[in-house]
């Protein structure tokens, strides 16, 4: 018995439902998808067509309360106790998608992440940085994401079990960018059981180069903002341990120095065909360090 939750934004998704209602029929499981336009204004009508579909329906938020608190309205919607969450702009890469997750949800595990891919097909130069750090940095087999469990949750794509998800779904904020940050460090803090398979999403909507240096920044600032508050500890977030490392050697300075030689060419190449992840990873350290001081 399992309870498919997306929540979306200004997204349509007729066709992703109906592609995961056609799955989960196939399984023979009790099932039921429930979906929430968080305050959208565009495919409102398109959506709403979901409640056509047997143990399928569709919620209007009128005002937008953001993913995190959006998550945990369909989590209360939801009748069963094991929960699948999927994002709005994503297909699965397999016809036995949801199957592949019945077949975990008996065991003792507390949740199971399915992984991320991306087409290449889906590139062009408008979004070629959310492309290629996709490609680069989220698109994972099930062996290497093991490595770091925690980690690599990508809330994009996990099942887990509604007790779990609702002791870790942090609810302080409504729409504060990067919590997966936040509720990777809640479960390795509750000791939950996570389990990665190869069972992944393609993710389609790829934000354009601008605007995903702007979350980007956004998610920067919740992530201090976690830090400073005591929601997170840091050891486990890369861009943390770069700068404590700096702060550690006196090397601060450097960050600066770089970016008044370099930073405009640095943003030209983010906006480029073939954006660099280095260069990439220097403008986040950058922006933390200036958000420190």
């Amino acid at each position: 018995m399992i309870s498919l939750l997306i929540p979306t934004y200004n997204y349509p998704i007729s066709g992703l439902v109906k592609t995961l209602h056609e799955q989960a029929n196939l399984t023979g499981v009790p099932f039921e998808i429930l979906c929430l336009d968080d305050g959208s204004n565009q495919f409102l009508e398109e959506n709403k067509q979901v409640n056509h579909l047997n143990n399928c329906k569709h919620f209007i938020s009128t005002v937008n309360i953001g993913r995190t608190q959006a998550r945990y309205f369909l989590s209360e919607k939801a009748r069963y106790d094991w929960l699948l969450f999927i994002d709005s702009d994503v297909a699965p890469k397999s016809d036995s998608f949801v199957q592949r997750y019945i077949d975990e949800g008996w065991s003792s595990i507390d949740l199971v992440a399915g992984g991320i891919a991306y087409c290449t097909d889906s590139y062009k130069v408008a979004n070629s940085l959310r492309w290629k750090f996709g490609i680069e940095r989220e698109e994972r087999s099930a062996a290497k994401r093991s490595l770091t469990p925690y980690k690599t949750v990508a809330s994009a794509n996990i099942m887990v079990r509604k007790e779990c998800f609702q002791r870790s779904n942090f609810l302080g904020s409504n729409k504060m960018y990067g919590l997966d940050y936040y509720f990777s460090s809640r479960l390795k803090k509750e000791k939950a059981r996570v389990k990665h398979i190869d069972n992944p999403i393609y993710h389609l909507g790829l934000e354009e180069n601008d605007v995903f240096i702007d979350k980007t920044k956004k998610a920067i600032e919740s992530l201090l903002f976690l830090l400073r508050n005591g929601h997170i500890v840091e050891n486990d977030i890369s861009l943390v341990k770069a700068f404590e490392r700096l702060k550690k050697y006196r090397l601060l300075w450097a960050i600066d120095v770089l970016h008044k030689l370099f930073g405009k060419l640095i943003i030209r190449n983010l906006r480029s065909k073939s954006p660099s992840m280095k260069l990439f990873d220097f403008f986040r350290l950058h922006y933390f360090y200036s958000l420190q001081r």
